[in-house]
């Protein structure tokens, strides 16, 4: 019994190192589309983006420029540019086809068994 408990203790922990990998790739890939969608003119808030671990698949995508936020959410002045915002907006769309997409091949393999 404990040799079980010990294999599927080994196998879990391995299951929580893919899944918090794959979650940083996920996020990675989010990053680099909000770099891609922020506005250019020195370059410097675009520069500024970071990715930061704050616990197990659990990250920040921050941004050290002090005027990113007004960037992000405009000002009476400024209107919005939402880089944050529709590059997460983009990303859910994809997370829902990927879904889907996982769900139909799932099924057509399930049929082939049958």
């Amino acid at each position: 019994m404990s040799n079980l408990k010990l294999g599927f203790g080994k196998y879990m922990k391995e299951v929580r190192h893919e899944a918090d990998e794959t979650s940083k790739v996920v996020m990675l890939q989010l990053k680099k589309r909000v770099k891609e969608l922020t506005p250019v003119v020195t370059g410097y808030l675009r520069s500024q983006w970071d990715l930061e671990k704050m616990g197990w698949m659990h990250w920040a995508i921050t941004n050290r420029a002090r005027y990113s936020a007004f960037v992000e959410n405009g000002t009476p002045k400024m209107r919005p540019r939402g880089m944050l915002k529709r590059a997460l907006k983009e990303n859910k769309a994809f997370a829902a086809g990927a879904k889907a997409a996982g769900a139909a091949g799932a099924a057509a393999a399930a049929s082939r068994k049958k």
